[in-house]
């Protein structure tokens, strides 16, 4: 979970250049305190219409976001495998097709 909220949380610097995290009132993210209420704000995200995610709710939906919001989804563990297969964090893709295709990591 503190994997998820680094990546949304950003630093800010203050006026002796220290770097401090930002509060989640400076990002308007109260939205994304808990696993349930950044869930429920990735699938508010989703168009009814044309199908996807997007950004913010009200915007128009793209294949890098909805990539992204199901990643996010697989990443909080909200739903059970037979609704969201499990994601690998490194790859960004599917772990059932890395197993599949036989990709093996490399560390450099």
């Amino acid at each position: 979970m503190k994997f998820m909220f680094l990546l949304v949380n950003v630093t800010s610097i203050d006026s002796d250049f220290h770097a401090k995290f930002a509060d989640d009132s400076f990002l308007n993210l109260e939205h994304c305190q808990t696993r349930e209420k950044l869930s429920k704000f990735i699938l508010a995200s989703q168009d009814d219409e044309t199908g996807g995610c997007f950004d913010r709710p009200g915007n128009i939906s793209d294949p890098f976001h909805t990539l992204l919001g199901m990643a996010g989804l697989s990443l909080l563990n909200i739903y059970n495998e037979n609704i969201i297969r499990e994601v690998n964090p490194v790859l960004f893709m599917p772990e059932y097709v890395i197993q599949k295709l036989e990709i093996k990591m490399q560390l450099l």
